[in-house]
């Protein structure tokens, strides 16, 4: 009795505790029947099975939290609507009292809150087989194919058959190939069920159609009449086309609201991180069991890690910073290390933490700075026309003034994308340094397979193989400025380094070898300066079905001293020396007129250049979708209103010709007979891995007598 009494003891003293850890309006409610359980709560039926091995402290402390809880009616209806539940008093008794560790408080708590935001987990792949399991498969496969012949050839029943085979084998797997042969007959119900006889006097039944319920009420979508179908009036105006800029809506000022949007993403990732933070310290304080790890943390691991974007993770940097920190107190314990190893949805941790690697260390690698290169340069808070000062400006009259810059998100003035780049080379290094050296030989043989492969492709120089060969090579870097850069040479635009600068950039270029669209139909590449990072130069390829179809145009691009407060500078230099306006958007100056680098209205901050948020791939993916169009006729201001209208058809068909024109001279014949230093190897390659695509679309556009035809035909050829 003595030792009842001191646990009783213990349990009224470790009551106050449990109420610690509720809020006010749960204590109101479980106090008073909190007392009542404790004067019940100690038995000697319960020290018995404390003691008991047969099952652990914390399962027991759940069971008999259940039975009290319930036997005193402590929960109703009232209090679960109040958000007290049996089980978070449960977990926090047991944890209390010593049943539950910190750790398994804490998975518990990360499993809960994996259900409430409905992540779907990666699964763990399947067992793979071992050799006595793939052996005896291929046992049965052998003599139920000869059983299957001598079936056909004797007209014998299977079973006498597999009698015989059992006589000369008995090691032979008789039973599971009759099985296979003859279907089971032991459960007889269920073989009825499946061949009853279908009632003929029964209506037909639509299959489509789903049983209604009397007595439920109509949804909202079963009384909504039909949508009356809209009439192709040539003259009607388009909703979906905005005024002048290649996208959005007309009309359209209530866009994003940004800075609600950044407090969303805040608020949804705090509960996680917290969970994980809890877990981190946990694992520090004890080794957690291998099995416990698999029913939820490793799966959550490997959804985090799926995402190979640095910059995306720059912006839930506080979720990923606890995510590594998580993965890096885990590798600490030897024997946890083959559940990095370990396969889901198809690939490993440390398969998907390496993938990650390989973009962080290109970041930290370009990073790398002289000393004497400052942190910042204090912003001044200029516009992005400032920066415009074009010479030739006929066509800037309409609509120029200066532009503001949308929303700026707190992440703009942080280096967060490269502070995650070191989270993960110090978590990948740490678990590399822990697994040991990878087997040299087996390293070897992979870099064998992939030059074969590379050589491979190289050879097949077709259109089925466009993609892994120009992924290969559609980001890159040269070591001297570009010759003639509009921005360095024409226009001497000074760009002070600084280390946020060069980050923000390498964070940026980490992602585009994956990241840069590339398809046989369209595609962007781009090329950044070593010795002068802040200067580059892109080549977009414009999709087929519209006037641009498969040639190259070239456009040099700027990154301002306090990049990404301001937006990037880019200029297209395909403009046959300032001949030829290919789109309202671009002018034969080359200025690229788009609300996303604030040289256009903008209707709302949705369109324009937000710090922290946009990217100088929204800018590339920007141009090759919504400026190289079918029909940029109606890019032009207001034209788009009267976009059906016949006279206005014509005009389009009018415009396209003379940017057919400007295609084929420029962006195809001039591109393969001068291609630009930092492209060459990728304006020809395209042209040869597209070169009956390249001349087909010219024969249609100009026709097969056409001198111009004629002459694409012949360079493709040469190539």
């Amino acid at each position: 009795m003595k030792i009842i009494e001191a646990v009783q003891t213990s349990w009224l003293g470790s009551q106050q505790q449990v109420l610690n850890k509720m809020s006010n309006s749960e204590e109101a409610l479980v106090q008073n029947s909190l007392w009542k359980i404790s004067t019940n709560f100690v038995t000697e039926n319960f020290l018995q099975h404390l003691n008991s091995k047969m099952e652990s402290a914390a399962e027991i402390g759940r069971n008999y939290m259940e039975e009290f809880c319930l036997a005193n009616s402590l929960f109703n209806d009232e209090t679960a609507s109040k958000g007290l539940t049996m089980e978070k008093l449960m977990v926090l008794t047991c944890q209390t009292l010593g049943f539950m560790n910190e750790l398994e408080d804490s998975l518990h708590n990360l499993e809960q809150l994996v259900a409430e935001k409905g992540i779907t987990l990666c699964e763990p792949a399947q067992t793979s087989k071992t050799n006595v399991q793939k052996a005896q498969e291929m046992e049965e496969d052998e003599l139920l194919e000869k059983v299957s012949v001598e079936i056909a050839a004797t007209d014998r029943p299977a079973s006498e058959i597999l009698a015989e085979k059992n006589d000369e084998n008995t090691e032979s797997p008789v039973e599971t190939v009759a099985q296979t042969i003859e279907p089971a007959t032991d459960n007889v119900e269920s073989v009825a069920e499946i061949t009853e006889p279908v009632n003929e006097n029964t209506e037909p039944v639509d299959e489509n159609t789903e049983p209604v319920d009397e007595n439920t009420e109509p949804t909202v979508e079963s009384v909504q009449p039909e949508e009356t179908p809209i009439p192709e009036a040539k003259t009607e105006k388009i909703g979906g086309w905005s005024d002048g800029v290649g996208f959005g809506h007309i009309n359209d000022n209530l866009g994003w609201d940004i800075q609600s949007w950044e407090t969303n993403i805040s608020q949804h990732d705090t509960p996680m991180i917290e969970a994980l933070n809890r877990i981190a310290n946990a694992v520090m304080e004890q080794k957690p069991d291998p099995d416990t790890l698999r029913s939820c943390l490793f799966p959550l691991l490997h959804y985090y890690c799926k995402n190979d974007s640095l910059n995306d993770m720059a912006k839930h940097f506080d979720l990923y910073q606890a995510v590594y920190g998580v993965c890096t107190n885990l590798i600490s314990y030897p024997d946890l290390l083959p559940l990095f190893e370990e396969t889901y949805d198809q690939l490993s941790l440390y398969e998907r933490l390496r993938a990650i690697y390989g973009k962080a260390k290109i970041l930290c690698t370009m990073s790398n700075v002289p000393e004497d290169v400052p942190d910042e340069i204090a912003f001044t808070g200029a516009t992005n026309n400032d920066h415009h000062d074009y010479d030739d400006d006929d066509y800037y009259d309409d609509y120029d003034p200066p532009q503001k810059i949308g929303f700026t998100c707190k992440s703009a003035n942080e280096t967060f994308a490269f502070d995650t780049a070191v989270l993960v080379c110090k978590c990948v290094e740490s678990l590399e340094a822990a697994i040991g050296e990878r087997d040299e030989e087996a390293n070897e043989e992979d870099d064998d397979e992939r030059a074969s492969s590379s050589e491979s492709l190289g050879s097949k120089m077709s259109l089925d193989n466009y993609i892994p060969i120009m992924r290969e090579v559609c980001f890159g870097t040269v070591d001297e400025i570009f010759a003639n850069h509009h921005f360095f040479h024409k226009k001497g635009e000074v760009v002070t380094l600084n280390r946020k600068l060069i980050k923000t950039l390498a964070a940026e270029f980490a992602d585009f070898p994956g990241g840069l669209p590339i398809n046989p139909e369209s595609s962007v590449f781009f090329r950044a300066c070593e010795s002068n990072m802040p200067y580059c130069q892109m080549l977009i390829i414009p999709c087929d079905g519209t006037p641009y179809s498969g040639g190259c145009f070239l456009f040099d691009v700027c990154f301002p001293t306090n990049y990404p407060l301001v937006p990037p500078l880019v200029n297209l230099q395909t403009t046959g020396s300032g001949t030829v306006r290919f789109n309202p958007n671009l002018y034969e100056c080359g200025k690229v007129c788009l609300s996303l680098l604030n040289t256009w209205g903008a209707a709302n901050d949705g369109e324009r250049w937000n710090p922290g948020l946009s990217t100088f791939l929204q800018v590339a993916i920007s141009i090759q979708s919504l400026i190289f169009v079918p029909e940029p006729y109606f890019n032009e201001p207001g034209y788009e209103q009267d976009m059906y209208a016949d006279y206005q058809q014509e005009e389009s068909k009018r415009y396209n010709k003379n940017i057919i024109n400007g295609t084929v001279n420029f962006a195809i014949i001039d591109m393969i007979k001068n291609p630009p230093a930092a492209f060459r190897d990728i304006v020809l390659t395209h042209f040869k891995l597209s070169s009956e695509r390249t001349l087909s679309n010219v024969v249609n556009w100009l026709g097969d007598d056409h001198p111009k035809t004629l002459e694409v035909k012949a360079l493709l050829e040469n190539l």
